[in-house]
């Protein structure tokens, strides 16, 4: 028997049955990470490749689309012919969601490259989504590690996912844990929420499930509290 599982699994059994998050919660730490995502892409975004008139012809094809998505994919498809990144990204969206369009996966990932050519960092996610859903994880890597390798944190926390979500990952957890620790350092909340769980289940170790725990409880009061940014056991 191994004691360090046996502990770590009461501990858990435990947690859930008294301190286990709701939906809610789980709900509003992953809209916050996207909001986090955002506001922290913002500088990023600034850098990628834009065409003429862009701000006027998205704000159209944003306005026209609850009535009008051809319309608005048409929008997106001649910004994105004519040089905007973000449109790129948007036009792979619809094929990969099969909206106005066939579900074109392949046409999705060719929109995706093309936008991460033109610097557009999140459109890295959605390409990575793709090919992770297809068993692909050496595509994955291969398309996340340039943005690690350039200081774009959320990459650090979309690989450390990506990894924790493989069905036949059995660890070492220690090698993704600096992968979440660099993302929850700057703040990223379901990092901070991830590595917490981690800790708390007695993977990183027997010693340190005191503190996954305490990082646990916190993250909860925090949220419960309506507080904006959850506590960091990476600090």
């Amino acid at each position: 028997m191994n004691p360090t599982r046996t502990l770590s699994e009461f501990a858990l059994r435990w947690l859930r049955q008294y301190w286990s998050p709701k939906t809610i919660l789980r709900e509003s730490i992953h809209d916050f990470s996207l909001n986090w995502e955002r506001e922290y892409s913002k500088p990023w975004d600034r850098r990628i490749a834009r065409c003429p008139d862009e701000t006027d012809r998205l704000q159209l094809a944003r306005a026209v689309f609850p009535k009008k998505p051809t319309r608005s994919f048409e929008i997106y498809r001649e910004a994105a012919a004519e040089g905007s990144a973000w449109s790129m990204w948007v036009v792979g969206w619809f094929y990969e969601q099969g909206i106005v369009v066939d579900r074109n996966l392949g046409q999705a990932c060719k929109s995706f490259a093309g936008a991460i050519d033109s610097g557009f960092m999140r459109a890295r996610k959605s390409y990575a989504d793709v090919h992770f859903d297809a068993g692909n994880m050496t595509q994955v890597e291969s398309v996340l590690q340039p943005a690690i390798g350039e200081g774009y944190i959320p990459a650090c926390y979309w690989l450390a996912s990506y990894r924790l979500r493989q069905q036949d990952y059995g660890g070492p957890y220690e090698a993704i844990e600096p992968l979440l620790v660099s993302a929850a350092t700057e703040g990223h909340p379901l990092a901070i929420k991830t590595l917490s769980w981690l800790l708390m289940r007695g993977r990183l170790g027997f010693r340190r499930i005191p503190e996954g725990v305490r990082a646990h409880l916190a993250l909860q009061s925090v949220y419960y509290a309506g507080q904006k940014q959850p506590p960091n056991p990476a600090a």
